[in-house]
């Protein structure tokens, strides 16, 4: 069997405050007061949207059966495997700590090893908990 991968959920909102967060760079292109100016915003625009795209794009969960594995990943700052046998507990939470993880009203904790957690959002979660249930079936998964 081979990988699965999980897109993470998305807010709405949260796309709303990342673009609203591009409106000063923006402004700054088309009422420059110099060149420079305009071109140093037209640059960090750019930089903005390579790295907002990347973490749009770059945050996802990977469940590969064969490995026994789970894979998180969010752009370059977070790449954590997880053996799924060490896998103890998946549940709910709305933590609003940082994590990889793009929705707030999806999140799920999954618990594993010692004492050990990562919040994550996948876009189909049922589905994301059913495949890391069939690798391990001991995990226990509490709702809401």
């Amino acid at each position: 069997m081979s990988t699965i991968r999980f897109r993470s959920a998305i807010d709405a909102w949260l796309i709303a405050v990342l673009v609203a967060a591009a409106v000063p760079l923006a402004a700054g292109c088309f009422v420059p007061a110099t060149l420079a100016s305009a071109l140093t915003s037209a640059v960090m625009l750019l930089l903005y949207a390579a790295l907002l795209v990347d973490l749009l794009r770059g945050t996802y969960y990977d469940v590969d059966p064969a490995r026994r594995e789970l894979r998180v990943r969010s752009t370059v700052l977070v790449n954590l495997r997880i053996n799924v046998g060490e896998i103890t507990l998946v549940r709910p939470c709305r933590t609003w700590l940082s994590s990889p993880a793009l929705s707030v009203s999806q999140r799920i904790e999954v618990c594993y090893g010692k004492r050990r957690s990562v919040v994550i959002s996948p876009r189909h979660r049922a589905e994301f908990i059913a495949h890391l249930k069939a690798i391990n079936s001991a995990i226990v998964v509490e709702t809401n």
